[in-house]
């Protein structure tokens, strides 16, 4: 299974025209706990292909906010 991740719904829709196949899943990745639930829904998965600049070497879910999010950290 392939899923596309990203809250623009207008961008969903057309990655889904071209792509049938694939899952879509509309959610802001700037929310880091709407992001997990929704990463939760799809369940166990074997590879992670983070399209947003961000490489951390560590199962997905043991993941901290801190890890990836440049805003956690600024006032």
């Amino acid at each position: 299974m392939v899923v596309v991740m990203d809250k623009d719904v207008e961008a969903l829709k057309k990655f889904k025209a071209e792509l049938p196949p694939i899952t879509t899943v509309q959610v802001d990745l700037l929310d880091w706990e709407a992001t997990r639930i929704e990463m939760e829904k799809i369940g166990p998965f074997d590879h992670l292909i983070n399209n947003a600049g961000v490489a951390n070497i560590a199962d997905f879910m043991d993941i901290k906010e801190e890890d990836v999010d440049l805003y956690a950290s600024t006032p």
